[in-house]
């Protein structure tokens, strides 16, 4: 149902891409609904990269860069994947108990079956990844990958303690 790879990425690679999340004059974006199915205030912000295959902005040789750093753990030599969408999530602490965000699945339509979902968390703390169907948890720890079909049902539980959380979600699918 799903694999979780722990060190996922070097750590001098890590520690770039935490360099770039953390840069104060990266843009990151209010969402007022973390998903489809959250409830009034269950925000989030987000830092899209890449959505329906297309850059969301002019890409700079550092942003590429930062890219490549993120999937190259998974494209092995003879593997090739297509990135549907890349983005950096950011959740707020704004209650003292661990808020359910609500289910639902990363992508719609065409998309949904054929493509695989990663999670990669950026810092240990009490949030989780929990699927619907078997009601299990993922604890978000430090350069922890998460990967799971993009059709899975799954939501955010918030964190308390920490104010800020984020994590890296990105999907995508083996090509020929």
């Amino acid at each position: 149902m799903y694999k979780i790879i722990e060190n996922y990425l070097p750590e001098n690679d890590f520690d770039t891409i935490m360099n770039y999340i953390n840069y104060p004059k990266l843009n990151w974006y209010f969402y007022p609904k973390a998903n489809i199915n959250s409830k009034e205030n269950d925000f989030q912000f987000m830092h899209i990269m890449i959505e329906e295959g297309k850059e969301c902005f002019k890409f700079t040789d550092y942003d590429y860069d930062i890219i490549k750093k993120i999937v190259s753990p998974f494209q092995g030599k003879n593997k090739k994947y297509e990135v549907c969408r890349l983005r950096m999530n950011m959740f707020i602490k704004t209650v003292d108990y661990q808020n359910e965000l609500g289910y639902h699945t990363d992508l719609e339509g065409p998309y949904n079956s054929d493509f695989l979902t990663m999670l990669i968390y950026l810092e240990d703390s009490n949030g989780y990844t929990q699927f619907k169907k078997t009601k299990e948890k993922i604890k978000s720890k430090r350069n922890r990958a998460l990967i799971f079909n993009s059709s899975t049902e799954h939501q955010t539980l918030t964190q308390t303690d920490l104010s800020i959380r984020k994590n890296i979600n990105i999907n995508f699918k083996e090509i020929q």
